[in-house]
């Protein structure tokens, strides 16, 4: 397509359905976009690679062709908009996870300041070397702060945890389907607080980390000194950690743990119970 102008008010025309070029280049050659040095200086050049023609003077041009498409500004524009809209949403999105996220963790912290609610363990945890602590605080709405947290002491400290703040139906149905799976019973809040953090220490000797929720749901247990608490308690079995897979461990898992006992360890001072067919996979 070639058009030859000779008044400036054609060039904006075709500047603003975005079909700009120039009409010098070799015949059968694609070029970039070219414009005369006066209007190069134009938004609506925005996006789109423009050299001066070398053969036009300053406020004069011969014709201008085709040769490729730019968008015009009402298009960039408008594009433009649609992102900042969906950047904004994206912010507002993420914005709104941190938030609720920081909220109960503010709550949590807050709820620390309050007396103890119920403090209970399940009375096989040292037969078992596993067993679940609860940890409560009725907040001044009547919902519960509560931590939770499922404390492997033979080796692996906080197996899994979780905490939230719950309304009080919610939470008096929790603790039934708490004392339905094991007999909890009360511990004195000093000693709960002990026993998970001792886990801690011990399972961080072996090299193993708490669960990740773990940093959040230890909040509940803020303002409780462990140092308070007078009983002592035996982490390990028989001197040595004991790694015992669980129903929801998978193979790949149990083979980690074991390894990293292994290193640490040595051979024959840590025992383990596992599935059989560890074994024959290895």
């Amino acid at each position: 397509m070639l058009v030859r102008h000779c008044s400036l008010g054609p060039l904006f025309w075709f500047l603003e359905l975005g079909l700009v070029g120039c009409s010098h280049a070799q015949a059968g050659e694609s070029s970039p976009l070219r414009v005369c040095d006066l209007h190069t200086g134009s938004t609506l050049y925005s996006g789109c690679h423009v050299v001066p023609c070398p053969r036009h003077t300053r406020g004069s041009y011969e014709s201008i062709s085709c040769p490729e498409l730019c968008m015009s500004v009402d298009q960039k524009r408008r594009q433009k908009k649609l992102a900042r809209k969906k950047d904004k949403r994206k912010k507002i999105g993420s914005n709104s996870n941190l938030s609720g996220m920081f909220s109960v963790a503010q709550r949590l912290a807050a709820s620390t300041e309050l007396p103890v609610f119920d403090s209970f363990v399940a009375d096989t945890l040292f037969d078992r070397g596993i067993g679940n602590l609860i940890l409560s605080r009725k907040v001044a709405t009547g919902e519960f702060a509560f931590g939770c947290y499922l404390i492997d002491i033979w080796c692996l400290g906080v197996k899994n945890c979780f905490c939230n703040i719950i309304p009080a139906f919610q939470y008096d149905e929790f603790i039934k389907q708490a004392r339905d799976r094991e007999n909890i019973i009360p511990i004195h809040p000093t000693c709960l607080s002990k026993i998970v953090n001792s886990s801690v220490e011990y399972a961080h000797s072996l090299g193993f980390k708490p669960h990740p929720d773990f940093k959040l749901a230890k909040i509940v247990l803020n303002g409780i000194d462990p140092l308070l608490c007078p009983s002592e308690y035996e982490l390990g079995r028989d001197g040595k950690p004991f790694y015992m897979s669980g129903p929801n461990d998978s193979e790949a898992f149990s083979k980690k743990v074991v390894k990293q006992l292994d290193k640490v360890c040595g051979e024959g001072n840590y025992d383990f119970m596992v599935d059989l067919n560890f074994f024959k996979s290895n």
